[in-house]
């Protein structure tokens, strides 16, 4: 597995970057098409596609919160390649461009739903937090952050 990081989002990305908008649909029906509005990316300042040889398989992408803080969007795994490491990858590379430009934090939102996302930021320390933004009061999200 080869990690690209860019500054900007290129074609490999935003093909899975809609793959996980297609999968967001299959998974939890219409109401995903709700936070299709919330997932754009404007402001993104690092861009990152995992590849398996010349096959795009997983990708991710921050963008500044706050003055010190970076979200952390759009992290996905296409189906055959879970399980093996990828999103940790892309989480590690996130965290360590986060620390380069300066942040001291790293927030995020996944659905509530999510098992398999929230074990993984579970278990890479990122814990829950007030909901921030757009996702107070939503039960169908969970916020969660980690110092960086």
């Amino acid at each position: 597995m080869k990690l690209i990081h860019t500054e900007e989002p290129f074609a490999d990305f935003l093909r899975l970057d809609r793959e996980l908008d297609e999968y967001y649909v299959r998974r939890f029906g219409d109401v995903a098409l709700q936070y299709r509005l919330y997932n754009t990316l404007d402001a993104v300042t690092d861009v990152f596609t995992i590849y398996d040889v010349a096959v795009p398989a997983g990708i991710g992408c921050i963008r500044p919160f706050a003055a010190d803080g970076a979200e952390l969007k759009r992290v996905y795994v296409r189906e055959e390649y879970r399980r093996r490491g990828v999103a940790r990858q892309v989480l590690r590379a996130a965290e360590e461009a986060a620390r380069a430009r300066g942040k001291t934090y790293m927030v995020l939102e996944t659905g509530a739903e999510s098992t398999e996302a929230l074990a993984l930021y579970g278990s890479a320390g990122y814990e829950r937090s007030e909901p921030f933004g757009q996702f107070r009061g939503d039960p169908l999200c969970v916020c969660m952050r980690k110092a960086l």
